[in-house]
Formats: structure tokens, sequence, C-alpha cells
């Protein structure tokens, strides 16, 4: 094809129409210029209702990318000025749609450890005075006297201390006299560190805030219908109960060995223990003895010995989590303290999915073919640690809190974990 059908395209809307080459006699669909972006545009609205091909479609497309092409930016005159004083090429601005705002800077406020112990000592202090929260409350008309200033009507007492919490603001009379007198009396124990009185007066009202929340608290429930009230009591200790599970499976399953997944054994058991559910490691309750409540574990009577033994492995390893390398404690807290049960017994039915070997066998056979099948038991799953993980378990089996010092490297109980094992 010569340069003169630069400028042609092949008519594929009417390829049934051919033409003959008169050189080799050959049919060839017919040829027709190309048309403009005008004519173009005329045609379609033309014709608005004709079918359009593929190539039609491409053309338009190719017109389209043309005239974009040939579009001219806006020029400012702060555009001309740079391009007269510099020989750089100007940048391309963006239109305002496209700027984002961004922020420079975040910063934090954090409360510094004096004003920290500050309040933990004014919350400590305080509750006490108050002998029980909720705390009781004036009687409404004695503070509206008192608020007014009405001679003769007694204020708050240091020795008998009660807060106007049922108002609708805090920053009362009555509050501030309450507040003057708390940070007296707090100077005046001579075992807080702070005081300055005006400090500890900017304490009080901050805790005031959070009294005031859980008055209304309380008196919201104490609306509500008995059978109401235990619902909600009920869901409450369920939902604290489910959230205790939870942390308890990730601090065993997750935190625990991710500091050691260095190690293969260490790594795998790490993948395969991220798919039991919680409900397998639901050994954390509550049991009150002589009106204190502690934390117990209670062992499922469906669960095999070794899953203890596993448990404790891995208690051990997340306590080490929580010490420098010198033994010494990390800030933060630590978990609550948790003792064996002596009274109580988990005997509910075991959950399915597990490994074989987490399920005892005495349990498994007294069931029947289709209790098995509905078990859906997966295969046995390996729980042993290489020895220097138990060696690291060992020394902080008996760690509950950070006053604890665990037992160093060299002690024999440590040593004494030469081969790999679930068991301390």
């Amino acid at each position: 094809m010569d340069d003169s059908d630069s400028d042609m395209y092949v008519d594929d809307s009417n390829v049934g129409e051919l033409k003959v080459n008169s050189n080799d006699h050959t049919a060839q669909p017919a040829m027709v210029p190309k048309t403009s972006a005008h004519d173009v545009y005329e045609t379609l609205m033309a014709n608005p209702d004709a079918p359009c091909t593929n190539r039609s479609l491409a053309t338009v497309i190719e017109l389209i990318t043309e005239l974009k092409s040939l579009r001219q930016p806006v020029v400012t005159s702060a555009m001309l000025d740079h391009e007269a004083t510099s020989s750089e090429p100007l940048r391309e601005i963006k239109s305002p749609r496209e700027t984002k705002t961004r922020r420079t800077q975040f910063s934090v406020n954090r409360r510094d450890k004096a004003t920290l112990q500050l309040q933990r000592d004014v919350h400590e202090f305080l509750t006490e005075l108050l002998h029980h929260l909720p705390p009781s409350v004036p009687d409404p008309q004695v503070v509206a006297n008192f608020n007014k200033g009405i001679p003769g009507i007694k204020g708050p007492e240091i020795g008998n201390l009660m807060l106007d919490l049922a108002g609708r603001g805090l920053v009362t009379r009555w509050n501030k006299a309450a507040s003057a007198l708390f940070s007296e009396a707090f100077v005046a124990e001579d075992v807080y560190e702070c005081t300055n009185q005006k400090s500890i007066c900017a304490a009080f009202d901050t805790y005031l805030d959070t009294l005031q929340k859980k008055y209304r608290k309380a008196q919201k429930e104490s609306n509500l219908s008995p059978a109401e009230a235990l619902e909600i009591k009920d869901r409450m200790k369920r939902r604290a109960r489910d959230g205790r599970t939870i942390g308890l499976r990730h601090r065993r399953c997750s935190k625990a060995l991710l500091p050691y997944c260095e190690i293969p054994e260490v790594n795998t058991l790490h993948k395969k223990l991220s798919h039991i559910p919680p409900s397998a490691f639901s050994d954390d309750e509550l049991e009150v003895v002589d009106g204190e409540i502690h934390y117990v574990i209670i062992k499922p009577e469906w669960r095999d010995e070794h899953v203890d033994n596993l448990n404790e492995v891995l208690d051990g390893l997340d306590t080490s989590r929580r010490f420098q390398e010198d033994g010494t404690p990390k800030a933060g807290a630590f978990p609550h303290p948790r003792i064996p049960s002596t009274t109580r017994v988990y005997s509910g039915p075991p959950p399915p999915g597990l490994p074989s070997n987490w399920y005892k066998p005495s349990l498994l056979q007294g069931m029947t073919e289709t209790a098995k099948k509905l078990l859906d038991m997966q295969p046995p799953l390996d729980c042993s640690f290489p020895p220097e993980i138990l060696q690291i378990a060992a020394r902080f089996r008996g760690v509950k809190s950070r006053d604890d010092k665990p037992l160093g490297r060299e002690v024999p109980e440590v040593l004494a974990y030469t081969i790999p094992g679930v068991s301390l």
C-alpha cells in the first residue's frame, strides 16, 4: 500500500461490498477516507439508533484520545513568571479536587507518672471515704438550699462524705466544698506523695465524672424489674466469661509462641494451634470463696491430660514475655493469678472438630460410632516442644505476679529438660 492509503481505513460496516483489485484480481473490502472528528460527531447525532461495529467504536475512542491530548492547559501568571525566570520544567498543577489535606503532625498528650499516681491515690482514698460504690447522694432539697447559700444548711462532711451526683452538672457549691474537704483530708493522711491541694482538687473533680456515670447506671438498673435486672446481670457475666476465654486462648496460642517461632517445631505448632477454638481452652472461671472472688482453673472432663500439660507450658512461655533478660519484670499489668479449683468440674459436652488425642480415651470408648462421627475428630496433633522451650517454661512456671522471681537458667530443675516433650 502506498502513502496515499495512509488516510484510508477499512469500511467494516459494509464488508459485503467488495471491490476487485485490478492488480491480482482479488476481492477486498472497500477503502474509504478517514473521517474528521466533526464529521464523526455529525454522523453519530444524525443516526442515534444505527448499529455500531467494533471498528467504529475503536475509531471514536481514537478520536476522543486525540482530542484530549490537544486540550490546552490553563496558564496562570505565576506559571509565566516561573517560565521566564527558571529553566526548570513546569510541574503539573493538580486541580483543587485532587488536592488532599494531610495531617502534618500528630502529638499525643500523655499523662506523666506523677499525675497517674495522684489519680490512683485519689481513687483509692475517695473510695475508702464513700464506703461503697455507687456512692450515696444527699437529699436533693438539702443540696439545693446549700447551693443557694441559705444560712444554717449543713454541707458535706468528711466523716460521711456524700457527693452531688444526681444533678445535671457537677460544678456545684456542694461539690466544691466536698473537694476542699477531701484535699485537706488527703494531705492530712500523710501517706500520699502529692501535697498540692490544687492538683488534688483537679484529680478529685476528674473522678467525679466517673462517679456520676456509675451512679446514673445504678439508678437506671434500679428501675428495672427483677427479671430484667437478672437478665442484664447474666448477660454481663457471659460477656465477661467469653472475654476471658478468648483472651486466654489468644495469649496461649499466639502471644506465647510468637517470640519463639524461629524454631521450626514451635512455628509448626503455632500454625496448628491457631485453628483450635477458644472453647478448647475454657478453663478460666470465677469462684467465690468466703466472699472473695478468685480466678480458678476448671479442667473439662472430656479433655485429655496432655492438653493440661500443654497449657502449663504455654502459660510459662506467656509469662516469660513479661520479663527482661536479667529477670526483672517489664512495665504493664500481669494476668490475674489462677489457681486449680477443688470444688468445680466442667461437665459440658466436648466441642467438635478437635484433634483426636485431645479427647480422653475413656470418653471415646463409651461413645457410639454415630456420636464419634458427629464429633468430627481431626488427626492427632503432636504438641511436643524442644528442650530449650521446656527450660524457658520451667523457669517461669511458678511466677504469678511481678513480685515473683523466675528460676535461674542453671538450676537443676531447669536443666533437667533435655529431650522433647509436652509436660513440665
